[in-house]
């Protein structure tokens, strides 16, 4: 099992890092076809900044895809063809960690994240979910670790509690007994003590969008926290964001539902409708 779990966590760092890079890459070229657009169609005065920003994603996806109509188009991948095929070597590299190398002999993908999170004791139960797949497993491993004792070097998370924290889900005591959610803070004791990290928050916030889909039985959680603290927390209705507290803080909620009912399937826990059982959680929290 400490084999397989090393590999996804391998896997899933070399993955992030190209992802990353492949972002940087990407916001670069859509910058130049902004300054393109500019030259080629002789854009002056004042223009609204998200139709501005969807112009030039447009001319960027234009060249990359080499729809080449627009003289615009045309000059942005000639000038900058050399980014352009740094972004296809990117995509290729994900998609080999992802789905494994091509065998030559019968032109199948092995040996990639899939695989690996596959052999998992839990991929079965996960993958019944509707809105979570392989990708979402390696995220939370990859994030996590293994999350049941192995060994004293790999001891995995003694409660559910723990994992929530390590994935910045948790709760954290303050020096007057109160409790707040775990989030950035620029003191350093406090920081410590919270232990946040943006990158592994944005991932279970990706999982939460997942789970709220319809179809996915984890939707009904999300929308009984939100009916819950519609009445017990009006004064998070500002009039810029009159829903954005309670969208955010019911995705926390359910994903850390999920997250509780897949430690206690990883650790052999008999529970029976373990959707029900959060439900009647939700309460408490």
């Amino acid at each position: 099992m400490i084999d397989t779990i090393n590999r996804i966590r391998e896997l899933y760092e070399q993955r992030r890092t190209y992802i990353e890079q492949r972002k940087r890459l990407t916001n670069c070229l859509m910058a130049k076809a902004r300054s393109q657009l500019a030259k080629t169609e002789r854009i002056v005065g004042n223009v609204d900044r998200e139709a501005w920003r969807k112009a030039g994603e447009d001319l960027f996806k234009e060249a990359r895809a080499s729809n080449l109509e627009r003289s615009a188009a045309v000059q942005l991948r000639l000038k900058y063809d050399l980014l352009f095929d740094q972004l296809e070597q990117l995509d290729a590299k994900i998609a080999d960690l992802e789905l494994g190398q091509k065998d030559p002999n019968t032109n199948k993908r092995r040996g990639g994240l899939r695989d690996a999170v596959g052999a998992l004791p839990v991929i079965d139960w996960a993958l019944s979910i509707p809105g979570i797949n392989t990708t979402s497993l390696a995220a939370i491993i990859g994030e996590s670790g293994t999350l049941s004792y192995i060994d004293d070097k790999h001891p995995g998370y003694a409660n559910v509690a723990k994992l929530w924290k390590r994935l910045c889900l948790g709760m954290v005591q303050l020096e007057n007994g109160k409790w707040e959610r775990q989030q950035k803070r620029k003191d350093v004791d406090a920081a410590r003590a919270h232990g946040y990290n943006p990158e592994r928050r944005s991932a279970m916030y990706m999982i939460s969008t997942n789970l709220i889909r319809k179809g996915c039985p984890y939707r009904e959680i999300y929308l009984k926290r939100r009916e819950r603290t519609l009445i017990t927390h009006p004064e998070w209705a500002t009039p810029k964001s009159p829903s954005a507290h309670y969208y955010a803080d019911a995705l926390r909620i359910t994903v850390k539902r999920f997250i509780a009912d897949l430690w206690e399937e990883w650790n052999g826990v008999e529970t029976s409708q373990r959707v029900v059982k959060s439900l009647k959680k939700l309460a408490a929290e």
